[in-house]
């Protein structure tokens, strides 16, 4: 698999393969579901996870985005 012989050399590169680069109980683990092949343009993250916790897919951006989106609305509630 091209992505673990990526993660297994950086770990052993900077001296943490005992405590991260599987998924094992007891190690550090950062894992990115991706909807494809990762290297390929067009591919997109589907969830992430830092430490086993799942982070939320959004970001401050997105969160304009939606609010302003429908602008027959009423203004939040920080408008008033």
């Amino acid at each position: 698999m091209r992505g673990q012989s990526l993660t297994s050399s950086i770990r052993r590169a900077f001296g943490f393969a005992d405590r991260a680069g599987s998924l094992k109980p007891g190690k550090d683990a950062d894992v990115v579901v991706w909807s494809g092949d990762p290297f390929e343009p067009l591919t997109r993250s589907k969830a992430i996870f830092i430490k086993g916790e799942e982070q939320l897919m959004t970001s401050r951006r997105l969160r304009l985005r939606d609010r302003y989106c429908d602008l027959n609305r009423p203004y939040p509630p920080e408008y008033h």
